[in-house]
């Protein structure tokens, strides 16, 4: 867009100095070709400027575009992360409650089972306090049981002659 424009000025300024001035004249072309050469130079200088700040821009883009695909690889990345978790959370749960039910079920028999078998080696024991409470009910002065008049209940039992007879069901 500028260059037509050099070209042209270079191009007029020429024609003019070929055309035959005088001195004075010649001097003034002479400083408008200097002048031009100068805008030309700042010219070039400005569209090299201008060159590598949109190399600059574009390499910034490129980067800006690179972290972005990063980012949205990344976002991809934790939103199946997200996804997985939620599919297998709910199968952990009802996992964890099926367990503790179980052991729930299970812990009454573990019980049973348990005092089944402290039971079975008590046996001694069962039979030696089998014998002193038999002794005890048995004895004449109770030692552990308190003093009641037993051996008088026992001594007056009514016969089976003198018991009342018990009401029969009616025939229907």
């Amino acid at each position: 867009m500028h260059r037509p424009l050099f070209l042209v000025l270079a191009l007029g300024i020429l024609l003019m100095a070929i055309s035959g001035c005088d001195e004075d004249e010649q001097q003034k072309v002479n400083r408008a070709q200097a002048q031009v050469a100068e805008a030309s130079r700042e010219l070039v200088q400005a569209d090299a400027k201008a060159r590598g700040e949109i190399v600059a821009l574009q390499r910034d883009l490129q980067q800006g575009q690179a972290d972005l695909g990063r980012q949205r690889d990344q976002l991809e990345s934790d939103r199946r992360q997200y996804a997985d978790q939620r599919n297998r959370d709910p199968i952990l749960a009802n996992t964890i409650l099926d367990v503790g039910m179980i052991l729930a079920c299970l812990l009454p028999l573990v019980l049973c089972i348990v005092l089944v078998l402290g039971l079975r080696g008590h046996t001694q024991t069962d039979s030696a306090l089998t014998e002193v409470l038999v002794e005890e009910i048995a004895s004449d002065k109770p030692v552990l049981l308190p003093n009641t008049s037993r051996s008088s209940a026992l001594e007056h039992e009514p016969s089976e002659e003198g018991l009342p007879e018990l009401p029969r069901p009616a025939a229907a």
